[in-house]
């Protein structure tokens, strides 16, 4: 009798690969309002308004080392203003850039740890900079933002060029 005993079976979890487990720390692109994680949906629909057209937003999933930790962050592009949105427990804290603000954008690479800080004038008026840090196996998924802050204007005033550089004449 003492062999009766039959252990319950408890369901399994399926291990994940470490190929997967890198998959997850992948920026993602988020294509319409059903792929954005439900945390972040009622910050997304209160910048899409009545806007038909779905923005170019990007997730950067958590990162939890042993030096350092992250949250999950969202950036959306809506055309004239970049956010930062992190999750903090259970609300959103997100900040506002609108491109002419932007003073600098900094993009950092070593090895697969990729970080983007973006720092400028927010739209409230604050000085302040935004980080985000990622697998930079896909960095490519945020060049178009960083080119889009980067973007030098199409035609320079050479009125004010040649003030300036007439300064240097005597």
């Amino acid at each position: 009798l003492w062999n009766t005993f039959v252990p319950p079976i408890l369901p399994r979890t399926p291990l994940l690969t470490g190929t997967a487990q890198t998959m997850l720390s992948w920026p993602k692109i988020m294509e319409s309002l059903d792929d954005v994680p439900p945390v972040f949906k009622e910050f997304i629909e209160t910048l899409l308004g009545d806007s038909p057209e779905f923005p170019y937003v990007v997730l950067t999933p958590a990162k939890r080392g042993f030096f350092s930790k992250s949250a999950d962050k969202l950036i959306c592009d809506t055309g004239d203003t970049i956010y930062i949105a992190e999750q903090a427990g259970d609300r959103i804290i997100a900040n506002g850039y609108p491109l002419e603000t932007i003073r600098y954008v900094e993009v950092g690479v070593i090895l697969l740890h990729a970080w983007i800080t973006i720092s400028g004038v927010t739209l409230d008026g604050v000085s302040t900079s935004s980080s985000f840090v990622f697998n930079s196996a896909r960095d490519r998924i945020l060049s178009p933002l960083i080119d889009k802050i980067r973007s030098v204007p199409a035609e320079p005033d050479e009125t004010q060029l040649n003030i300036e550089k007439s300064k240097f004449d005597y």
